[in-house]
């Protein structure tokens, strides 16, 4: 249905919004702030299933491999956009796999080239 409407589904932006505050924790001056991220990400290197470990997963999911890691690189304000895109793009080609694949697209692709043999 969502692509029907050309719309995409809730977690595209809920993806993003992870990013965003991922990208704020993590250039955060707060110090209190900064030691606990600084822990999870131990953590995390660790084998502990955290936030960050989930962040890290999401990067490595949509093809953002080495950003986790080279995140001081990054233009804050552009990574989630470019990030939201790709999330997007990956929809799309999940979703017109699938709907290549669906029987009855197949039936109504059938039925509607012979109405227009039909005609």
């Amino acid at each position: 249905m969502y692509g029907e409407f050309g719309r995409y589904p809730l977690y595209v932006n809920r993806y993003v919004r992870i990013i965003k505050y991922w990208l704020k924790v993590r250039s955060s001056e707060n110090i209190l702030l900064k030691h606990v991220y600084d822990q999870a990400v131990k953590d995390c290197d660790s084998g502990c299933h955290n936030w960050v470990y989930n962040v890290k997963k999401l990067l490595v999911d949509y093809d953002f491999v080495d950003i986790f890691d080279n995140a001081h690189e990054l233009n804050t304000k552009s990574f989630p956009l470019v990030f939201k895109m790709k999330v997007i793009e990956m929809y799309k080609r999940e979703w017109y796999d699938t709907v290549s694949k669906s029987t009855e697209l197949i039936f109504f692709q059938g039925r509607q080239n012979l109405l227009l043999l039909s005609m």
